[in-house]
């Protein structure tokens, strides 16, 4: 797969560099060019606000956070509670048919337009089901 566009790229540093300032106990929200933030923003990337930073100065602000301490996690969303019988029949059916979850969030973007499968409602997730339902149904019909 490809790079992801810069426009995605770029949100995805910025939500990090905030991400991490938090973690640190450093406070975003403070607008005072002394703040603790600020200047650390200042002192490494000569911006005072990190929307400001450009490619190498996100890149050059995560490394100085790392130094600091910050480690960056992987997230993966979790099914909410009403819907988690739900995701693991999913599951269950991508794994019977040989697929990878991310094949399941392709069928939740293309068939109830939401990009991840465990943000889908339980009447989506229904259709999904369904979906998967009649993709075994089809693929037991061609091996008859």
């Amino acid at each position: 797969m490809a790079n992801k566009p810069t426009r995605d790229r770029r949100g995805t540093e910025l939500a990090k560099i905030h991400m991490g300032a938090n973690r640190l106990g450093l406070d975003t929200k403070d607008k005072d060019p002394d703040s603790p933030y600020r200047s650390m923003l200042w002192a490494v990337g000569r911006v005072r606000s990190a929307r400001d930073l450009d490619a190498s100065g996100r890149a050059a602000v995560l490394d100085h956070m790392k130094r600091l301490g910050f480690e960056s996690t992987r997230y993966r969303p979790k099914p909410s509670k009403a819907t988690a019988a739900q995701i693991g029949k999913v599951r269950a059916q991508l794994y019977d048919a040989g697929r990878d979850e991310a094949y399941g969030d392709a069928l939740a973007k293309r068939i109830c337009k939401v990009e991840k499968l465990v943000w889908c409602k339980p009447d989506q997730l229904n259709r999904i089901v369904a979906a998967l339902w009649y993709f075994q149904e089809r693929k037991k019909g061609k091996e008859s």
